[in-house]
């Protein structure tokens, strides 16, 4: 079996950014270790893969993410409207339209913070994928101070089960799954809690 790096063709393996972007960090140590006068073939290899890497990016950005991006002013407005109509409802609706108000807000905080002028500018875009609703990361991403908020509160479901994180809450409420009623109330409190630190940041 040979010791030297295969040709790859990564054109067919339908990789999104985040993973082109991982594969670049791998390619980036491997080449650290490798002697390019003892090895000049993998050498040549890496560099076919990266070369591969640039057009395979090229080629999803000129495409988009599938993703519909969205400005400061239009998140603002998302989360003056939630925000509004959370208060005017009751029950999951209420507390769903509450979770998307908090998204809302943090994310046009951190466009602003970074002078970025839509979501699609956003270079991790792990923010926008498995993190787009992971309160806790944006909450860190916008510095909102700790000692405001408290910890992300963890649930439980009302049939029991393990902690949930507070990403999950909107899949919950979403869906008309019934949470633990103490957890519920402290979660809706923290969310609130958020909405009164935006109401206070967004215009900064």
């Amino acid at each position: 079996m040979s010791d030297s790096l295969p040709n790859i063709d990564l054109s067919g393996l339908g990789l999104d950014p985040s993973a082109l972007n991982a594969i670049a960090h791998i390619l980036d140590y491997t080449e650290s270790l490798i002697d390019p006068a003892e090895k000049p073939e993998d050498i040549a290899s890496l560099y076919n893969l990266k070369n591969q890497l640039v057009r395979l990016k090229g080629q999803k950005s000129r495409r988009g993410d599938g993703k519909i991006h969205v400005g400061v002013s239009q998140l603002r407005q998302a989360f003056n409207a939630h925000l509004v109509s959370a208060q005017r409802t009751q029950g999951i609706s209420k507390r769903l339209l509450l979770f998307y108000a908090v998204e809302c807000g943090l994310k046009s905080i951190f466009l602003r913070q970074r002078n970025l002028r839509t979501t699609n500018d956003i270079e991790d875009r792990t923010l926008l994928s498995e993190d787009g609703h992971n309160l806790a990361r944006w909450i860190n991403e916008v510095g909102v101070p700790e000692k405001e908020l408290g910890e992300p509160p963890f649930f439980h479901l009302a049939k029991g089960g393990a902690n949930l994180d507070t990403e999950k809450a909107h899949q919950v409420w979403r869906h008309g799954v019934g949470m633990n009623s103490r957890d519920e109330r402290l979660l809706v409190e923290w969310l609130e809690k958020i909405c009164d630190w935006i109401k206070e940041n967004i215009n900064r």
